[in-house]
């Protein structure tokens, strides 16, 4: 018996094993063309598919224009009664593809009795009813995702049969039901959303559970973790998730450039930035020309001070993925810390171009208006993130750096406030460390001081740790420990030049001549790996 899913929406159930359509048991005739787009929406489900992306999966062998999918979109429309003002079934989302509006349920169509189920709105997987053991269930409804099979068609669906075959073909494979989640997860991954990123996480989870020896999954899901908590403030844990799952993929295949490339992500995210870079560096060894691995170690040679190294890195993995959007970010960041601020504004329009709703990018166009000076627009750009995404901790610092540059105290203070009470524990940090720029007798001022030392005693490389640290010595007019820590941030890659003047402005006592080589130092390790980019 060939094996294959049964997809369920509203009333409807896509079965690709019977490769029928049917409502409340009734089949619905369905031309083949009309029965790939319908499947294209089911796999992709609750996620927007891009017009390219259903013309490249539907027609793969034929040129057609966009006209084509609107008519075929028409067509299938009329087959479920749905309609265009309306929509039931299929909603178009203007300027970015189509989706399927219901919530989308599947499960193997071998045994309906028997079946484990995706729910591919929270991806969460429901165990058989019966008493089949979890290893003993998989290995039996995971064997084949769709047999060899020969395709007949109706007289009827003549005008389609053009396509039939490269179609088929694509359909011709034997994946196991953990590969299917560990390739959901991916594409929920590489969306860049905080949700998505928890989808990603609970079918990373979910294929290790069914293969407890995956190893690509277990450095997915290190992936994850370290990203859950470097973009979307994800919980301390994960910091420690994200090793784990690390070293546990690399044990289980000592050759995989995953493993150490996820390795690589979990020790930047402890702040232990050469020892991210070596992971990284072998993750490269492994797998030369892996785009990825070489955009993360350019971004860590950025936060290391190693600029013309970051760049000359980030290019190679450009050339690898040109049209990549963190990559194009990460050199951004770069050309941005090395001074060259026309070419960083111009890589950033790009990367907003390719993908306009990226945080990472919308964050780097603010650091960027900061970087040249336009404080008020920079404050307006981040007001504008905050209200759209008020817990992001990263529009949240530079709506509070952006304020504290102005000399805009009082609207400083009220946002600082309003961290305090937050929540999430990095928000309230940040809050509390501006109230504690504002005023030298901010009642948490000494425990933060301690919090950020035991960070740095604790191995963290940062240099804005080290920069933090020596702000809060020059408010407590401690000017040879905030010396002692600037220097260190220097050290550790510190090179924004413009936020030397946060120690004029909270403390003018202890800035004096003195502290000119500070800048001059700067100036000079920039002038360095401006030489050696022939800049």
């Amino acid at each position: 018996m060939r094996q294959g899913y049964r997809y369920q929406f509203s009333d409807v159930v896509l079965d690709t094993r019977l490769r029928s359509l049917r409502r409340n048991g009734e089949e619905i005739a369905l031309p083949w063309l009309s029965y790939q787009l319908l499947l294209v929406l089911c796999e992709t489900a609750p996620a927007i598919v891009s017009q390219q992306e259903i013309i490249e999966r539907v027609w793969p062998d034929t040129i057609i224009g966009d006209e084509t999918l609107k008519q075929r979109v028409k067509l299938l429309r009329k087959t479920l009664g749905d309609n265009a003002a309306a929509p039931e079934y299929i909603e178009v989302i203007r300027g970015r593809g189509y989706r399927l509006k219901p919530d989308v349920i599947v499960n193997s169509s071998l045994s309906a009795s028997q079946s484990a189920s995706l729910d591919l709105t929270t991806d969460s997987y429901v165990m058989p009813s019966n008493s089949m053991g979890l290893t003993r269930y998989w290995k039996a409804s995971s064997a084949v995702f769709l047999s060899f099979l020969v395709l007949i068609v109706s007289v009827s669906l003549l005008s389609d049969k053009a396509s039939q075959q490269s179609s088929t073909s694509n359909e011709l494979k034997n994946v196991s039901f953990e590969q299917q989640l560990y390739q959901k997860g991916l594409n929920y991954y590489q969306r860049y959303r905080k949700q998505d990123n928890l989808h990603a996480i609970k079918l990373f989870s979910s294929a290790i559970e069914l293969k407890p020896g995956f190893a690509l999954a277990h450095a997915a899901l290190a992936d994850a973790y370290s990203q859950g908590v470097f973009q979307f403030n994800g919980e301390e844990v994960w910091k420690k998730k994200a090793v784990e799952h690390a070293y546990h993929a690399i044990s289980l295949d000592p050759e995989l450039a995953q493993g150490y490339k996820s390795l690589g992500l979990a020790y930047f995210n402890l702040g232990w930035y050469l020892k991210a870079a070596k992971a990284t560096r072998e993750a490269l060894a492994k797998r030369p020309n892996y785009p990825e691995a070489s955009s993360n170690l350019g971004y860590i040679y950025r936060e290391m001070g190693q600029l013309a190294d970051s760049i000359i890195i980030i290019k190679k993995a450009l050339k690898l993925q040109p049209n990549n959007s963190v990559s194009l970010v990460h050199l951004s960041l770069s050309y941005m810390a090395i001074g060259d601020l026309e070419q960083a504004d111009e890589l950033l329009t790009k990367a907003l171009l390719l993908q306009p709703d990226s945080l990472l990018a919308s964050d780097a166009h603010g650091q960027l208006l900061l970087a040249k000076g336009k404080l008020a627009a920079a404050r307006q750009h981040y007001q504008q993130q905050v209200r759209d995404l008020p817990t992001d901790v990263r529009y949240q610092q530079g709506l509070l750096q952006s304020l504290f540059m102005l000399n805009n105290t009082e609207q400083l203070e009220n946002a600082a406030l309003n961290l305090i009470h937050q929540q999430n524990i990095v928000l309230q940090d940040l809050g509390h460390f501006y109230l504690a720029l504002l005023s030298s007798s901010h009642a948490n001022q000494d425990d933060l001081a301690l919090k950020l030392l035991q960070q740095l005693e604790g191995g963290s490389e940062s240099a804005v740790l080290s920069w933090k640290v020596a702000l809060l010595n020059a408010k407590l007019g401690q000017k040879e420990r905030a010396k002692r820590y600037l220097s260190q941030a220097i050290h550790y890659g510190f090179s924004d030049k413009h936020k030397l003047a946060y120690f004029d402005t909270i403390n003018p006592k202890v800035r004096s001549s003195e502290w000119q080589v500070f800048t001059k130092e700067i100036q000079a390790k920039k002038a360095l790996q401006r030489k050696r980019l022939d800049l």
